[in-house]
């Protein structure tokens, strides 16, 4: 009877379903964070913007990029600039330019108001007509260097440059002006001499030339075209290219170097002109 009775109690419990085991749940995992192992010694803390997802390096003192920004220049004060992906082309009239770290920020009016852009340094005349393809816009944009807000900024490229001023025309025969005394040097000459003497001109040889400026166009091609003339015969006119910029109706000396045939393209070709010239 008793090993009846065991034998009944082992099969009960063999027919007993087993107690399921329940998992724990997973840990829920950590807010990430970055680590002060990922950062260079001594690096300030890092901020984010939830905006753009960009990480931005908050106390930075210059210009800082991230790839997310397409080059844009992250400046020291930029906290809560809110960013946005832009490639619609804004085309406008440059107003102002300002340099700072690399980048030209241009003031261009447009059809639907002024409105700002920092590009890669470039000289741009004021009036000059620009098309930029814009990578980022930044709201609230502060800008350490320039000690600036800009309310809204566009980041991105120049694709198109068209100056407002013309292409200086090629030097054209007029009558004799007012005379001018001759520089004095080892390669001084009147403007006569230079084109009576222009088939032996070697491309880079050293001139000095005096004149009256009649005409100046700055900012072209990087530099300022400017016109003398000396009164010193027929031919008494010549173009001058030079980062000096006098005023129209001075007496100037211009040394620098003569040229002959230089062609520019789209019909501008100057049979004789002085390049890289000091004017004082």
């Amino acid at each position: 009877m008793k090993k009846s009775a065991l034998l009944c109690a082992l099969l009960l419990l063999a027919a007993c379903p087993k107690k399921q085991e329940v998992a724990a749940p997973p840990a829920t995992p950590p807010t990430p964070t970055a680590s002060a192992d990922a950062l260079p010694p001594n690096h300030p803390p890092i901020s984010t913007s939830a905006d753009s997802g960009a990480t931005f390096d908050a106390a930075h003192s210059g210009a800082t990029f991230d790839a997310a920004h397409s080059g844009a220049p992250m400046d020291a004060v930029h906290n809560g600039a809110l960013t946005k992906a832009s490639n619609e082309p804004i085309s406008g009239t440059v107003v102002e330019t300002l340099d700072s770290g690399g980048f030209t920020y241009i003031r261009f009016s447009t059809a639907k108001g002024d409105r700002w852009a920092a590009v890669g340094q470039a000289e741009l005349p004021v009036g000059a007509k620009i098309t930029i393809a814009p990578s980022t816009i930044a709201d609230r944009f502060a800008s350490q260097p320039l000690k600036r807000t800009f309310d809204n900024l566009i980041f991105g490229a120049l694709t198109s440059v068209e100056s407002s001023e013309e292409m200086p025309a090629p030097m054209t025969s007029r009558p004799a002006a007012a005379k001018v005394t001759k520089a004095e040097g080892e390669h001084a000459r009147t403007i006569a001499e230079v084109w009576a003497n222009q088939a032996t001109i070697k491309d880079g040889e050293p001139i000095v030339v005096r004149g009256t400026v009649t005409r100046v166009l700055r900012g072209i091609m990087d530099r300022n075209w400017i016109h003398l003339r000396d009164g010193s015969g027929k031919e008494d006119e010549i173009t001058v290219t030079s980062k000096d910029s006098p005023s129209v109706g001075s007496v100037v000396t211009a040394t620098g170097k003569l040229y002959r045939n230089k062609d520019f393209g789209s019909g501008y070709k100057y049979a004789v002109l002085v390049e890289e010239a000091k004017v004082q």
